[in-house]
């Protein structure tokens, strides 16, 4: 068996129709493929069990199929990936022989590894070249931010003097302002409540205070 291309995951509709995933990528046990569900409504993925929300088939190169089984309601997303082992429990004796079919077994573990770790490789932020994100001792990078870059493929350093932070200066401003509004409109409807307020009679005309309302019954 060899390994074709650098693929390590797949990500596929599941509209409650499909009756086969091709993942297209090979594994060399069905231990190795992992399964997560992440419904159209929601932004986290869950876990899903093999043999009980579905099967996993390999062809005689490897390759990948994940059947549905008992799934969560469609519509969502299947992410299908490869977790190969990393134990290497294959023990070399110089006995004058060379079998290609363990080195070849050998060679393809290590190719599905290194897909695998690009694949995170990718999908991660990174720090440009010759920066380091310290976390023991972060004073050299003291009165910066941590964001993305332009491009959002690398993480920078940035001095609280950018723009972005001024805007964010201008809409923190801007949301004080809003609050002390709404404080005067408070205050404002407090005094009117006061100014109309009315006390309702029932038509006692000893009332002393003579400021209520008289229903006019004499």
């Amino acid at each position: 068996m060899t390994v074709p291309n650098a693929n390590a995951a797949a990500l596929m509709d599941w509209t409650g129709a499909e009756t086969a995933f091709p993942a297209g990528f090979a594994a060399a046990t069905v231990d190795e493929v992992v399964v997560r569900y992440r419904p159209l409504a929601s932004r986290s993925l869950q876990p899903l069990a093999r043999d009980t929300h579905y099967r996993v088939t390999l062809a005689l190169d490897g390759a990948v199929t994940v059947t549905p089984k008992a799934m969560p309601a469609a519509p969502g997303k299947v992410e299908i990936t490869r977790r190969s082992a990393i134990a290497q429990n294959i023990d070399f004796t110089n006995v004058g022989s060379f079998d290609a079919d363990v080195h070849e077994r050998l060679h393809d573990s290590a190719a599905r590894r290194a897909a695998e770790a690009r694949m995170l490789a990718e999908r991660a932020l990174r720090l440009p070249v010759g920066q380091t994100l310290d976390v023991m001792d972060p004073t050299g990078q003291a009165g910066k931010v941590l964001r993305l870059s332009a491009d959002g493929k690398v993480l920078e350093f940035e001095l609280p003097a950018d723009v972005g932070l001024e805007v964010l200066a201008d809409v923190e401003a801007a949301a004080t302002a809003v609050a002390a509004d709404r404080a005067a409109v408070a205050v404002d409807r407090a005094a009117v409540q006061a100014l109309f307020e009315i006390v309702l009679d029932d038509g006692d005309q000893g009332d002393p205070l003579g400021d209520s309302i008289d229903d006019g019954d004499q």
